[in-house]
């Protein structure tokens, strides 16, 4: 009972739609990260999804695959962020260094179309950049022909949609610098490099969550 009354009243102050996913200790570190083993629930809007999805991240805790990924992970601790729901054209992710060679003079970026969960999830195949960190030019890039896409529904929820390549759009070249730009600052804050999640809404670009590369291979160039 006393936690529907917290629920009502949080649900209250927020502004709808929202994300409800999770935030368990030690998720994401330069060392481990739990990245696709708990879930997340876009484009919340009535007060009874937002109950069922805060409670399904409660008992997401008792994940099967976190504990044969990480096992002894029992002892996380769980808990609950909400987060406006940015219902984005484009979203993507951007690592600060790259991932693959450990290069801490490259961003590498990619996005596609809708929200960003075929992306992060891995369901496609997104366009890529590489791209030098001072001068901020492009020094690599793959554009996707196909791919599924997510877009949220009227309702609630979200729906999946395959992109052909004739609807394929792309972000300009000055929309890269800023998402780019802006990644080398939110680097120097934290002073590690970055694995950033951002999406793009009417213009705007949101940076919706930061957190260390995990295992950052040292870098291959000398």
């Amino acid at each position: 009972q006393e936690n529907n009354t917290e629920l009502k009243y949080s649900f209250s102050f927020l502004k709808h739609p929202v994300v409800v996913r999770s935030s368990a200790i030690g998720e994401d570190s330069e060392r481990k990260s739990y990245a696709g083993i708990f879930q997340s629930y876009l484009n919340i809007f009535s007060y009874e999804n937002y109950v069922q999805s805060v409670g399904k991240v409660c008992t997401d805790i008792n994940n099967k695959l976190l504990n044969l990924y990480a096992p002894g992970s029992r002892k996380i601790k769980m808990a609950v962020l909400v987060q406006e729901f940015v219902p984005s054209e484009y979203s993507g992710v951007l690592f600060t260094a790259n991932p693959m060679t450990g290069n801490r003079d490259e961003i590498v970026l990619e996005y596609f179309s809708g929200l960003g969960t075929s992306v992060v999830n891995g369901e496609t195949t997104p366009h890529h950049f590489t791209i030098d960190k001072y001068s901020c030019e492009i020094s690599q890039k793959i554009f996707s022909k196909s791919g599924i896409a997510y877009y949220p529904k009227k309702n609630g929820g979200i729906k999946k949609k395959i992109i052909r390549n004739s609807e394929i759009k792309l972000l300009s070249r000055m929309q890269l610098r800023q998402i780019t730009k802006i990644s080398i600052e939110i680097e120097k804050i934290f002073r590690v490099p970055q694995d950033i999640e951002w999406a793009i809404y009417k213009g705007e670009l949101k940076i919706v969550q930061t957190r260390p590369i995990t295992e950052l291979p040292q870098s291959l160039i000398t």
